[in-house]
């Protein structure tokens, strides 16, 4: 699933979405509160790009465990403009 950051902030705390195993945030900065909840048994990756739309520049896995904002990660292998 692809999201914004303030979608999965704007969730109630009682969902959970076990049913998605991957989500791909993007749009805005990744807070270290959203991170930390949306990563919990599932991969998430914080991307970035030059737009809001589908593009996508660069790209860092989140772990629920970690401290601080998501960086906005590295570029994608093997893309060149």
């Amino acid at each position: 699933m692809t999201v914004s950051p303030a979608t999965l902030a704007s969730l109630p705390e009682n969902v959970d979405l076990p049913s998605v195993r991957l989500m791909v945030v993007a749009g805005e900065a990744l807070p270290h509160a959203v991170a930390s909840r949306w990563a919990r048994g599932r991969r998430l990756i914080n991307a970035y790009g030059p737009t809001e739309g589908t593009v996508r520049a660069t790209m860092y896995d989140c772990r629920a465990d970690e401290d601080g904002h998501p960086p906005i990660g590295r570029p994608i292998a093997n893309v060149t403009t």
